[in-house]
């Protein structure tokens, strides 16, 4: 296998792939993009779109297959299945387990330094699916975006009710499920005060299930059908970190010296070993991937909602193979 360092695969070149590929133009991030879409229309038209974008840039930006996208640097995987009007939850899965299916078999076989970004839901069952079928990859490698956007609403909540800036904020996440983030409220704190502590945020809090939730999501989607942007810019943040966390290990036998204190913590969609499951959780990254899972002493409220997440994804996971 041919391993080609700098390439970014994007499988499903619909709306949130084209804007995930447009937003790494723009930002320079990748030596050479290529869409991946069972629709050869949808892929044509995004690549002659985009290549507009380009001019004048040194990426090399062009249609591909699945089996390139195998060897790529980073595949990102926008690619989902939208459920039916009355569908039951676990025909839905089934039907979303079964494109994941199709998709690493094209794949196959895959390049071991690969990393794999899910930016599609049920991202706990896909990330769940990819780790099971490529059991040579390192769970480390294989992650979804989870509740980063959640857990940015929530830092953004305690900025703006206590006038301090995004670096006061300590130990705030959402972790659990993207459709019903857990607000791990015990261990957060703003500049160094636990947040319950501080009145204002306690009398306020009630408001925050929904400032968290995908309510936004899903009055964007009443409005104009999907919502794309937000999961956008969430990838490319992340693959920037990826990137500049390669440049900064290159060259070196080991990089965790790029695993400094003020790094950024991300809330991504992982496979959790103290709990043996997958669900969101807050990771410290370096260039091979998932670096550290984070500690969290949650309280006795926040450890039964987590086990009932893990106990759900257990049982999507086993009830969308009994279907296939």
């Amino acid at each position: 296998m041919v391993h080609y360092p700098g390439r970014v695969s994007i499988i499903g070149a619909g709306t949130l792939g084209g804007t995930i590929a447009y937003s790494l133009i723009m930002e320079d991030l990748a030596k050479e993009i290529l869409l991946v879409d069972m629709s050869s229309n949808i892929v044509q038209g995004q690549v002659l779109d985009l290549a507009e974008a380009s001019e004048g840039t040194n990426i090399v930006l062009r249609a591909g297959t699945f089996k390139e996208a195998g060897q790529s640097s980073l595949v990102i995987i926008t690619a989902d299945v939208e459920p039916y009007d009355d569908e039951e939850r676990n025909e839905w899965l089934t039907r979303s387990r079964r494109l994941f299916l199709g998709i690493m078999s094209s794949m196959s076989p895959i390049h071991d330094d690969i990393l794999i970004l899910v930016a599609s839901e049920p991202a706990d069952l896909y990330v769940h699916v990819l780790a099971d079928y490529f059991p040579r990859l390192s769970p480390k490698r294989v992650f979804g975006i989870g509740t980063t956007m959640a857990t940015f609403r929530f830092q953004t909540w305690l900025t703006e009710l206590t006038d301090t800036n995004i670096n006061d904020i300590k130990d705030a996440y959402c972790i659990g499920t993207q459709s019903d983030p857990i607000i791990v409220w015990s261990c957060a704190k703003v500049q160094d005060s636990p947040v319950t502590f501080i009145p204002l945020l306690v009398s306020q809090k009630p408001a925050l299930d929904t400032i968290v939730s995908n309510h936004r999501y899903h009055l964007i989607r009443k409005r104009k059908g999907r919502a794309w942007y937000g999961v956008a810019a969430t990838v490319t943040r992340l693959i920037k970190e990826f990137l500049n966390l390669q440049k900064k290990g290159k060259g070196r036998a080991s990089d965790q010296v790029t695993g400094t204190s003020n790094q950024r913590t991300w809330v991504l969609s992982v496979y959790v070993p103290h709990l043996e499951a997958y669900m969101s959780w807050p990771v410290k990254l370096n260039s091979q991937g998932i670096k550290e899972i984070i500690h969290l002493p949650l309280s006795t409220d926040e450890l039964e909602k987590i086990n009932k997440v893990k106990e759900l994804n257990q049982y999507d996971f086993q009830t969308s193979a009994q279907l296939l």
